[in-house]
C-alpha cells in the first residue's frame, strides 16, 4: 500500500519535472527570440533602416532608452539559461544510464541468487 503511494508520488513528480522542464525551454527560447529581435531592431534603427520586426516598437516607447540594456540583458540571460538547460539534459541522460546499469546489476544478482537457490534444492 505504501509502496503504491510512493510510486504514485514518484510518477507525479517525474511528470511535473518533465512539464516544468518543457515550459522552461519554451519560455527561454521565447525570451531569446524577443531580445534578439529587439537588438536587431535597435541596430537597424541606428543604421537608418526601418523596423525589422514591428511588435518591438511599443516596448521601445514604454521603456525609452532602457530598452537596449534590457534587451541585451535578456539576450545574455537567455543564452546562459539555454546552456544550463543543455547541461541539465546531459546530466539527466547520465543519471538515467547509471540508474539503468544499477538496476540491471541488482536484477542480475537477484536472478543469480535465485538460480543458485534452485540448484541447491535439486
Amino acid at each position: 500500500m505504501i509502496g503504491d503511494i510512493l510510486e504514485g508520488v514518484r510518477r507525479t513528480w517525474l511528470v511535473i519535472f518533465a512539464l516544468s522542464h518543457f515550459v522552461g525551454k519554451v519560455l527561454i527560447v521565447g525570451i531569446f527570440i524577443f531580445s534578439s529581435s529587439t537588438v536587431i531592431n535597435l541596430f537597424l534603427a541606428t543604421v537608418g533602416y526601418p523596423d525589422f520586426i514591428s511588435f518591438v516598437k511599443p516596448f521601445g516607447i514604454i521603456y525609452g532608452d532602457k530598452l537596449p540594456w534590457a534587451a541585451t540583458s535578456m539576450l545574455l540571460a537567455s543564452t546562459v539559461a539555454i546552456g544550463h538547460m543543455r547541461n541539465l539534459e546531459i546530466n539527466e541522460e547520465k543519471l538515467s544510464v547509471e540508474v539503468k546499469e544499477r538496476l540491471e546489476k541488482e536484477y542480475k544478482a537477484k536472478r543469480d541468487a535465485e538460480s543458485k537457490a534452485n540448484i541447491n534444492l535439486v
